[in-house]
């Protein structure tokens, strides 16, 4: 083991902290496709196809696309491979912060990153297909560079190639757009000899990283308006504000208090890098409390990364306290805090169906017990969706026309893409130009038509008073009713 070195031992470290939260995404990695936004990256994955739009995804897609050339695996548990690979790399760079840039002590730092790796959205998405792993893969190792050259002003090269990595994080998410104002605070009150030229080099590098997005913006390739996104920032109500401090408690249950501990001592120790912090956090959670998508949660994902930081200063308070003896029983604690929080994290779903509490508001889909889908991040296991997509597409009569929301529809579509399942079936979105009922009218007419569920979103009022709705496997078949 490397001793003197203290580059040769950081890396050693570093792929410890890898290797071991890579083994454990692989022992809970969801085995096969999945649902909605996972089923629809797996195929395009698969396919090498980046999308279009607000959805296109090119960076992810291309790098992923090599997962789905190894040799072994289901191609889905491929791509689903990745983002476990990208989400223990990125605990890896976070250990590297901790230990060879914040100084933190060696046990506390490979602590600090097993608190994130643990943690309820990260681990959670670390082991489906998703574009976010990716993400934080690129945003730790800009962080990364942000501080190294914090600590040493001298090397502004750093500073440039982190705001390069800035405009590459552009292609992975449009969430890097909330963390650029916290580097531009750092760069403010970072000490620095020449001030104007540090601005100058900065700026540059900050317009460069971004031009190709501009100009594909520009040019119509990316199609996204990014001033849509941006609008409503400030549109935050107070239900809003319960459900960010009920994900935040989620995510890391024991040891928040410590990240308020961390916030509380770097206001005493170093404010430079404290303002950097929290102006990257708050950019994040004041876009993601005004953003209410479904999957709202998950856009909090960049500020968990900044609060993760604040805890691994909390632990070194504490740790520092005590003494050698002592410090291997606080070590102790720390074990059983993780193990207990993912006993909570197993415990908690049984509770809520025991009180039939469906506290996400999410829809229900066949062989998916909510809960236990979204409060406990392991995936191993669960075949669900390929149940229902396998069933459904070999039960389905002759030429059959399907009407099915987001999250059926993108399973179905991918056993009928990827796996070439019956090209005879016609797969249609909710969403049809004409309206649902006008298209199962048509289609009637020479296919049998099918509704994927009979939640709210179908027209189902309309349809019923055309239709006979009647269960068929997981299903509803259409029969029409006597005019």
């Amino acid at each position: 083991m490397p001793q003197k070195n203290s580059f040769e031992k950081t890396i050693f470290y570093a792929v410890l902290v890898t290797l071991f939260t890579l083994m454990l995404y692989l022992l809970t990695l969801a085995p096969t496709v999945l649902w909605g936004d996972d089923a629809e990256l797996q195929r395009l994955a698969i396919l090498q196809d980046s999308g279009s739009g607000v959805r296109n995804y090119w960076l992810w897609g291309s790098i992923v696309h090599l997962f789905t050339k190894l040799p072994f695996g289901d191609l889905a548990w491929r791509v689903n491979l990745s983002s476990a690979v990208f989400a223990a790399l990125t605990t890896g760079i976070l250990f590297v912060i901790a230990f060879k840039i914040l100084d933190f002590p060696v046990r506390i730092a490979g602590a600090t990153s097993v608190v994130l790796a643990v943690s309820h959205t990260f681990w959670l998405h670390a082991v489906r297909a998703e574009v976010y792993t990716l993400f934080a893969f690129l945003l730790m190792g800009i962080i990364a560079l942000l501080l190294a050259w914090h600590k040493n002003p001298s090397r502004w090269p750093l500073l440039t190639v982190s705001l390069l990595l800035t405009g590459v994080a552009l292609w992975a998410h449009l969430l890097i757009i909330t963390f650029i104002p916290a580097v531009f605070a750092l760069v403010i009150v970072a000490k620095k000899t020449n001030a104007k030229r540090i601005y100058l080099i900065a700026f540059v590098s900050l317009m460069v990283s971004l031009l190709p997005y501009w100009i594909a913006n520009q040019s119509g390739e990316s199609q996204v308006n990014i001033s849509s996104i941006l609008s409503g920032f400030f549109e935050i109500g107070a239900r809003d504000l319960a459900l960010w401090l009920g994900f935040l408690g989620y995510q890391f249950l024991l040891f928040t208090p410590l990240g308020v501990l961390g916030l509380m001592n770097l206001w005493q120790t170093n404010r430079a890098l404290l303002i950097f912090l929290v102006v990257a956090f708050l950019g994040n959670i004041i876009f993601a409390l005004s953003f209410h998508v479904p999957d709202q949660y998950v856009f909090y994902l960049p500020s968990y990364l900044i609060f993760v930081l604040w805890i691994g200063v909390g632990l070194v308070s504490v740790y520092k306290r005590f003494a050698a003896k002592q410090q291997r029983l606080l070590m102790t604690l720390f074990v059983i805090a993780v193990l207990s929080q993912i006993a909570i994290y197993r415990v908690t779903p049984m509770v809520l169906n025991q009180l039939d509490l469906n506290l996400l508001s999410v829809r229900t889909l066949p062989n998916r017990d909510n809960n236990l889908f979204f409060l406990y991040p392991p995936k191993n296991g669960y075949y669900g969706a390929q149940m229902f997509g396998e069933t459904v597409m070999e039960s389905l009569p002759n030429n059959a026309a399907v009407l099915a929301d987001w999250l059926p529809l993108q399973t179905l579509t991918y056993f009928q893409d990827v796996e070439n399942m019956r090209q005879d079936v016609l797969l249609a979105d909710t969403y049809v130009p004409d309206g649902q009922i006008i298209w199962l009218l048509e289609q009637s007419q020479t296919r049998p038509v099918f509704m994927a569920d009979d939640e709210s979103y179908y027209d189902i009022q309309e349809i019923a008073q055309k239709f006979e709705i009647t269960p068929f496997g997981p299903i509803f078949i259409l029969e029409r009713r006597p005019e």
